[in-house]
C-alpha cells in the first residue's frame, strides 16, 4: 500500500502583481519613465509642425513601453492590438494600390505612352517621368496608409502616455484598473510536500 502523504499549501495570489513596478525596476536610468517618476512632467508637443515631426513618429514607441508596463491592462492592450490590426490592413490595402497603379503604367507604357503627370524629367537627378511615377505609387500608398493609421489612434495614445505619466509623478507602481490577469498568474501557487515513505 502506498502511504504517500500530500501536504498541500495553496499561497493566494495577492489582489495586485504590481508588474509594472517589475518592469519598471529594469529601466536603465535616464529612461523617460524614470524620470516621470522623478517629477518630471509630461507635456504634449504643440504646434502642427512639430506634432508631425516629433510626436507622430514616436506613438507606437509610447504605445510598446505602456505594453510592456501594463501587458494585462484592458484598454492598453486591446489599443495595441487594434492599432496592429489597422495598420495591417492599410498597408495590405497599400500593396493593392500600388499594385495596381503599377500594372496600369505598364501597360500604358507598353504602347508607347506616358501619363502626363510630374515633369518630364527630374529638376536633380534627370530621372524621367515614368520612373518617378513608379517611385511615387510605390512610397505615397504606404505612406498615407501609416499616416492614416495613427492619426486614428493619436489622441487616445496621447490620453493613455498622459495618464500613465501622472500615474508616475504620484510614485504608483500598481498594476491599475481593468488589468486582467490571466490564468497561470491568477491561479493559487501550490507547494506540495511529499512523504515518499510507504
Amino acid at each position: 500500500m502506498n502511504h504517500s502523504l500530500y501536504a498541500v499549501h495553496p499561497n493566494y495570489t495577492p489582489i495586485n502583481l504590481r508588474l509594472a513596478e517589475e518592469y519598471f525596476n529594469t529601466l536603465p536610468p535616464g529612461d523617460i519613465s524614470k524620470q516621470f517618476y522623478d517629477g518630471v512632467q509630461y507635456r504634449a508637443v504643440k504646434g502642427l509642425f512639430a506634432s508631425y515631426a516629433l510626436n507622430r513618429f514616436s506613438q507606437y514607441g509610447k504605445l510598446n513601453s505602456l505594453y510592456k508596463f501594463y501587458p494585462y491592462q484592458k484598454i492598453v492592450k486591446e489599443t495595441k492590438e487594434e492599432l496592429c490590426e489597422d495598420w495591417t490592413s492599410n498597408i495590405q490595402l497599400a500593396a493593392i494600390v500600388t499594385g495596381a497603379s503599377w500594372t496600369f503604367l505598364y501597360q500604358y507604357a507598353k504602347r508607347g505612352q506616358v501619363l502626363s503627370i510630374l515633369r518630364e524629367y527630374g529638376s536633380v537627378l534627370k530621372t524621367h517621368r515614368l520612373f518617378r511615377q513608379y517611385l511615387y505609387t510605390l512610397v505615397l500608398p504606404f505612406a498615407i496608409a501609416n499616416e492614416y493609421t495613427f492619426v486614428h489612434y493619436h489622441d487616445h495614445i496621447e490620453q493613455l502616455w498622459q495618464v500613465h505619466a501622472n500615474r508616475l509623478n504620484k510614485k504608483d507602481l500598481s498594476d491599475p484598473t481593468g488589468t486582467q490577469y490571466p490564468e497561470e498568474l491568477r491561479a493559487p501557487r501550490r507547494d506540495v510536500f511529499i512523504n515518499k515513505w510507504h
